[in-house]
């Protein structure tokens, strides 16, 4: 259900995108505060994701491919039609959290077991976690010193390509992403009482999320004062994030996991929603 929300508001923001001229101005505001708010829940679903899923590099994967194939279709509508695409899709926000989030967990780990000099007794070099995210992939042993290394790497470039190539919501979306992940870390306690389906496991994890999502909008918010001395109606429109907490806490999850055609059509929902705008968008001129 929460992803199905997910999909309509995307489906808002997309027809605020390709149809600005004939939309009043309240309604593209809305539209745009639906885009926030859109990729609030999908980054919430991918950190619960990251903790639940058995491999990462696959994750990151399909969200790569399926970036590119929403790219090149808004490449296509950009080019035949009169039509603006603000930022790069947001599945290459997604994905870059991923790297950043993995880049940070062998960064810590290696530094950890430089200062420690820590070697699993039984001699194997199983895969080691932080937060959940597993590093060493493939269970390949290096040193500590080059997985520190690759994993500074890893969190640099991750950074570097989200601002240089403007991916959605930029440096915030790709921090949203890894404070939400932290965030939502499991504990001891049971699930709400009252939401036993809901995206947060238990009280603190929702709470901790909601104080780090509140903080990183009041930070930003305080750049763009302090820094750029502009209060945008973007930074008014981002506070629609938000909404996201209380949809991913009302809003049941599936109780099974899914399977291979439902992942995939998961992965192919925004290539597709785009491709239905420009189709739209490419009739009525």
């Amino acid at each position: 259900m929460l992803k199905l929300v997910g999909y309509i508001l995307t489906l808002f923001y997309l027809m605020g995108v390709f149809f600005p001229a004939i939309l009043p101005a309240i309604v593209l505001l809305i539209s745009q505060m639906a885009g926030h708010t859109a990729f609030a829940i999908f980054s919430l679903l991918i950190a619960r994701g990251l903790r639940r899923s058995a491999n990462h590099f696959y994750y990151f994967l399909r969200l790569v491919i399926a970036a590119f194939a929403t790219e090149l279709i808004s490449a296509l509508a950009s080019w035949q039609l009169p039509v603006i695409m603000p930022e790069r899709n947001a599945l290459f926000t997604y994905a870059a959290g991923i790297a950043m989030l993995a880049g940070m967990s062998m960064t810590v780990g290696c530094y950890h077991d430089l200062v420690a000099h820590v070697i699993p007794a039984d001699g194997k070099w199983d895969r080691k976690t932080l937060f959940g995210v597993p590093i060493n992939p493939g269970n390949y042993r290096i040193s500590p010193i080059v997985g520190f290394v690759i994993g500074l790497l890893s969190m640099g470039i991750a950074i570097f390509v989200t601002v240089y190539f403007r991916f959605s919501h930029g440096f915030f979306g790709l921090l949203f992403i890894c404070v939400s992940f932290l965030a939502m870390r499991d504990s001891d306690e049971q699930q709400l009482p009252r939401f036993p389906r809901s995206l947060f496991t238990d009280t603190t994890s929702l709470l901790r999320t909601f104080l780090y999502v509140v903080s990183l909008i009041l930070v930003f918010a305080l750049v763009d004062l302090i820094v750029w001395r502009v209060a945008s109606t973007y930074s008014f429109t981002r506070l629609a994030i938000l909404l996201s907490i209380p949809l991913a806490i009302v809003l049941p999850e599936p109780t099974k996991p899914p399977g291979t055609a439902r992942r995939w059509l998961t992965y192919a929902s925004l290539p597709a929603l785009t491709a239905l705008v420009t189709i739209v968008k490419w009739i009525v001129g």
